[in-house]
C-alpha cells in the first residue's frame, strides 16, 4: 500500500511519517513546501527509509499534486499541510487562508 503525507516535515507529520515507517509496510510519499514550519531536519530518521520518498511541492499546486497522483498511486492521504500559527488570523490575508487551507484539501 501507498500513502501520501502532505506537510509531513512539520512536526505533526514528521512524527507520522516516523510511526509509518517503523510500524507499517507502505510506503509513504511525503509533499511539504517548506516554510516556517516544515523543515527537512525533521525528516533525519526517516529520510534513508527504502519505502521514503519526499518533493518539495506546495500543496496548492495542482498540477504538481497530480503528478504526484499519477506517478504513485496513493491508497491513502493524510493531509497535515497547514500554516504555521493558523490560530492568529489577522496575520493572514483571510482569502489565502480560505485557500490553502479548505479549497486546497477538498
Amino acid at each position: 500500500m501507498r500513502m501520501l503525507v502532505t506537510g509531513g516535515a512539520g512536526f505533526i507529520g514528521s512524527a507520522v511519517l516516523r510511526s509509518v515507517a517503523e510500524n507499517t509496510d507502505r510506503a509513504v510519499f511525503n509533499t511539504d513546501k517548506l516554510t516556517c514550519a516544515g523543515e527537512l531536519a525533521s525528516l533525519a530518521e526517516v529520510e534513508a527509509h527504502p519505502r521514503f520518498f519526499f518533493k518539495k511541492v506546495d500543496t496548492c499546486d495542482q498540477d504538481a499534486i497530480q503528478r504526484i497522483f499519477k506517478k504513485h498511486r496513493p491508497d491513502a492521504v493524510m493531509h497535515l499541510a497547514a500554516r504555521f500559527g493558523v490560530v492568529i488570523r489577522e496575520w493572514y490575508n483571510a482569502m489565502e487562508l480560505y485557500i490553502d487551507e479548505v479549497l486546497v484539501a477538498r
